[in-house]
Formats: C-alpha cells, sequence, structure tokens
C-alpha cells in the first residue's frame, strides 16, 4: 500500500471566540466560534451550537471499534489540512472478491468544519494492483451536537451492519463477474462514469480523461476477464493509479475520484440487476 498513514493524531481542537474590529473597537461574534488545531492551524468558523467530536474522543471510538471487531490499527490519515480525519482499521483475514485477494478496512471519520458526522464505512482492496473502491455508507453517525465517545452498544451495532454490507458487496461483486460484456459496452460505461452525454461534443480535457480512463478498462477487462466487473475494475484503477499522479489508497473516498467509483458501482449492478 502506498498510502502513508500517521501512527497518532498528535494534535487537538480547540475553541476560541470569533473577534472583529468595528469602528476600532473588538468585539466578540456571539453567534460563532473559530476552530483550530492546538498548533494554531485553522480549521474552520461555525456555529457556537456546532460541537466537534475532539481528537482523543476520536481516537478513543477507533480504539472501541478495534476491540470491537478484532481488526487491528492501520493508522489515521488527515484530510484538507486536518479539517477531515480518518482512522483506518484492518481485518486480519483475506478475503476473495470474484476470485480475487482481497483486503477489508473500516474508515472511521470526522470533521472540523461540519462537512460530515463521526461516521463508520468500510473499503475493499483487491490486493492484485491495490485497486480501491469504499463506500462511505454511515453505519453509525453522531452529529456534531455533543462531544462525547460512542456506547460500546452502538458501535458493536455499527459493526454487525459493517459485516451485513461487506457481505452484500461482495455478492455483488460475484454477480458482476458473470456477466460478459463487448467494446461498445466499454466505451458506453465510460462515457456514463464520466457523465458525457451521448451525441454531444466534448472538449480536449474531457476526451483526455475517456481515453485515460478507456485504458484502465481495456487494462483489468484484459486481467481479469471481459465481464461487467472487469470494467468496474478498471474504474477503481483509474481512481486509484490514474486520475492523479499522486497514489493514495485511501484518498479516492472524496471527491471526484468517489463520484466516478459510485457512478461506476451504480451503473455495474444496473448492468446484472
Amino acid at each position: 500500500m502506498k498510502t502513508q498513514l500517521i501512527q497518532s493524531l498528535d494534535w487537538e481542537v480547540k475553541t476560541q471566540p470569533v473577534l472583529y474590529n468595528s469602528n476600532g473597537q473588538i468585539i466578540e461574534d456571539c453567534d460563532y466560534m473559530h476552530i483550530s488545531k492546538s498548533n494554531g492551524q485553522s480549521l474552520s468558523v461555525m456555529s457556537k451550537k456546532y460541537c466537534p467530536l475532539t481528537v482523543e474522543d476520536f481516537s478513543k471510538n477507533v480504539e472501541i471499534l478495534q476491540d470491537v471487531s478484532g481488526y487491528s490499527i492501520e493508522g489515521f490519515q488527515e484530510f484538507k489540512d486536518g479539517r477531515v480525519i480518518l482512522g483506518i482499521l484492518k481485518s486480519s483475514e483475506e478475503s476473495t472478491q470474484a476470485k480475487i485477494p482481497s483486503l477489508n478496512y473500516i474508515i472511521v471519520g470526522s470533521s472540523f468544519d461540519g462537512s460530515r458526522p463521526f461516521f463508520i464505512g468500510n473499503s475493499t482492496i483487491l490486493i492484485r494492483c491495490q485497486n480501491a473502491f469504499s463506500q462511505i455508507t454511515m453505519f453509525d453517525t453522531v452529529k456534531h451536537t455533543k462531544s462525547s465517545p460512542l456506547k460500546i452498544e452502538r458501535v458493536q451495532r455499527a459493526f454487525a451492519a459493517y459485516l451485513q454490507d461487506q457481505r452484500s458487496l461482495n455478492d455483488n461483486f460475484e454477480k458482476m463477474d458473470l456477466v460478459k460484456v463487448t467494446p461498445k459496452d466499454k466505451e458506453e460505461f465510460a462515457r456514463l462514469v464520466l457523465n458525457i452525454l451521448p451525441n454531444r461534443e466534448i472538449s480536449t480535457i474531457t476526451q483526455n480523461r475517456l481515453d485515460d480512463l478507456m485504458v484502465s478498462i481495456n487494462k483489468e477487462t484484459s486481467d481479469v476477464g471481459n465481464t461487467v466487473f472487469g470494467m468496474f475494475q478498471g474504474v477503481t484503477h483509474y481512481t486509484t493509479h490514474s486520475i492523479t499522479q499522486k497514489e493514495e489508497v485511501f484518498g479516492n473516498i472524496f471527491g471526484t475520484k468517489d463520484m466516478y467509483n459510485q457512478r461506476a458501482y451504480r451503473q455495474a449492478l444496473h448492468l446484472v440487476a
């Protein structure tokens, strides 16, 4: 795995009043607060009703989930300069996704800018070439209206939901592996993933994206088979390895990479329904 995880989050969040200058007087804003790292790095300005989970409580919840699941804590990761944090737990056993060995991960996340609640999701990484597909399906969420650790019972329910979702994901991959595709299917699939409308002229940038995606799809269908699963893996190869020069296995759970993956997954399910 090329993603560089850190072993712990060595900072805490702190809140301070928002001050502004009004005609030479420093006035405190009664409705908003400034959230920053303990080292002074600014994270966000939020309503005073917002109560972010502390880094300490977040780390404790990751440890609780480790105890409940038996998974090992692989490490932590920061996105958006620390505004979003993740805890990564890894299964000790390999599973098989459509005949390809894989590792399953639990993703625990939270944010300090209101973009996401505390959540638990999952990620599957195929060992063959590190293609990653993540589903942030919000098995459990805690809105930032209070800063308290999850109760153990809630974490147990969340883990049970994770196991059920993982079984469903594996079943869907097996179905995808049974349905053959043609070159025309691959082209249409790629266009749907990139949201290219039929019979519309496309820009040079979009054409380059389409060409790159088709390279990944053709590579993966050649390697794992001319099936819906092969096409889907072409998209995860594209988002994991090709869409940027920087390979981050857990970097495709947000933004454009995630959007392409989820589009591909939905379309793949439609093709095997």
